[in-house]
């Protein structure tokens, strides 16, 4: 499966541990640096790991039984819109989509009159003739 995880933060990590440690060996006190670098990988590491078993376990656990019917999804909104605090609300945002999807789409529409004559043009005529023969 491909997780949406940013990998290269532990390479990262390692870099700037790795650049810290020169400047340790050619004198500088920065052992409070490289430690907190250590732990915050470490940290990272353990919590990529709980992600990727909570992962497995979510995408182990759901059968046939508990996914959704394409026949249940207008019962489910509707259920959804009768919530007693917010199913107004969300029923009013998705309104409003709606309507911004049909302007939106009212406005990409072009219709443009053409001249009489380019219903006999030679173009016309040879989209007549492929549009009646795929029928």
């Amino acid at each position: 499966a491909i997780l949406p995880v940013n990998d290269d933060f532990i390479e990262y990590l390692q870099y700037f541990i790795r650049e810290e440690q020169m400047k340790q060996s050619t004198g500088a006190q920065n052992t409070e640096i490289i430690d907190s670098r250590e732990r915050l990988k470490d940290d990272y590491n353990k919590e990529m790991g709980l992600y990727k078993k909570t992962l497995e376990e979510q995408k182990n656990s759901i059968n046939s039984s508990q996914s959704v019917k394409p026949d249940e999804i207008f019962v489910l909104i509707e259920t959804l819109y009768e919530l007693p605090i917010t199913g107004k609300q969300i029923k009013q945002q998705v309104d409003g989509i709606r309507i911004g999807q049909t302007r939106f789409g009212a406005q990409r529409e072009t219709f443009v009159e053409l001249p009489a004559k380019a219903a006999s043009s030679k173009v016309m005529l040879e989209l007549k003739e492929i549009v009646s023969t795929q029928s």
